[in-house]
């Protein structure tokens, strides 16, 4: 599973709150807790801990540490996805792949190239299928 953020603005008080209210940006390290999926934002600094990308996951975790610490633009999701999809494509014996968005959500927005699986008021989780 791969992730983006988006940070909402912070000009009003309410939006500042938002902003730093519990993050989500854990959340996807949740789905591993029974080690079998293997999530891409989940990272440690060597040398202080012992956790490091197996070298089949290893291109998944390099990109997802290529993206800006957050996006808020749709055509930014898309360029995303598009990388997570060329990357999915080499390795075709690879489990599915999953994009998570953390923002407002916004219905359908990677329709047709991935297929949204679960929602909730702040994320959108999407299936990414190889181009």
């Amino acid at each position: 599973m791969l992730q983006s953020e988006c940070h909402p603005g912070a000009n009003l008080l309410e939006r500042t709150y938002a902003k730093w209210q519990p993050s989500m940006t854990h959340v996807a390290a949740l789905a591993s807790l029974d080690d079998r999926r293997f999530i891409a934002n989940t990272w440690a600094i060597p040398g202080q801990q012992a956790i490091a990308a197996n070298r089949r996951y290893r291109p998944y975790n390099q990109l997802q540490t290529s993206f800006a610490s957050f996006a808020c633009e749709p055509q930014e999701y898309r360029h995303r996805l598009a990388l997570i999809r060329n990357l999915a494509a080499r390795d075709p014996e690879h489990p599915p792949v999953y994009f998570l968005l953390i923002r407002p959500p916004v219905a359908d927005s990677l329709a047709p190239e991935a297929a949204l699986r679960a929602a909730g008021p702040d994320f959108e989780l999407y299936a990414v299928s190889p181009p």
